[in-house]
């Protein structure tokens, strides 16, 4: 009897659906000192991501949607001088081992590039993988620590694994960007 509960608690948890929340964004005031510059170019070594916006016949959980719950937080970054939105991004998707859970690309033109997975192992976690430069013309009196002939552009990069609480946001911090992650529990039923 004890068998036949656990199975039905194990069926009702992988049933759970989350809403998942990324806004990512430059900090453009005087504080971003260039004290985390590369001086030559870095790549991560990220696997095939999803695209934003295309749809997964092979996950059919799995669906992007336009707002979430973060929308005042993304109208003060909008509205301040201090910050310029990059990426804003939010889907639905149940808790799945790490190996089943889609890698989000996140991605502006050439300026940001990375993924982020949601995924659980007992616990909610988000892996953040994001890489940032800012194009040469837009730093001024910096001193380029390596010849300009191996100096491509500066480059910023957060890379980390989180334990997740549901329904907080958590902040992935660099002098020059920052990433806001907020994941819920889904209760909207189709």
């Amino acid at each position: 009897m004890l068998s036949s509960v656990t199975s039905v608690s194990a069926q009702t948890d992988s049933e759970k659906k989350y809403l998942i929340e990324v806004i990512v964004f430059e900090n453009t005031g005087p504080d971003s000192a260039d004290n985390e510059l590369f001086g030559r170019r870095i790549e991560l070594a990220l696997d095939e991501p999803t695209p934003t916006g295309d749809p997964l016949s092979e996950k059919p959980d799995f669906s992007f949607v336009q707002a979430g719950t973060l929308g005042e937080i993304t109208a003060d970054l909008k509205r301040s001088s201090r910050y310029d939105l990059l990426k804003q991004v939010a889907w639905i998707q149940p808790a799945v081992n790490k190996g089943d859970a889609p890698k989000i690309y996140v991605g502006k033109q050439a300026e940001l590039t990375g993924q982020v997975r949601f995924y659980s192992k007992k616990l909610l976690f988000i892996e953040v993988e994001l890489r940032f430069h800012r194009p040469l013309k837009s730093i001024t009196n910096i001193t380029v620590p390596y010849s300009s002939r191996h100096y491509q552009t500066p480059v910023y990069i957060i890379k980390e694994t989180r334990r997740l609480k549901l329904n907080n946001i958590h902040y992935f911090d660099h002098p020059h960007f920052g990433a806001l992650v907020k994941v819920s529990r889904w209760s909207q039923q189709p």
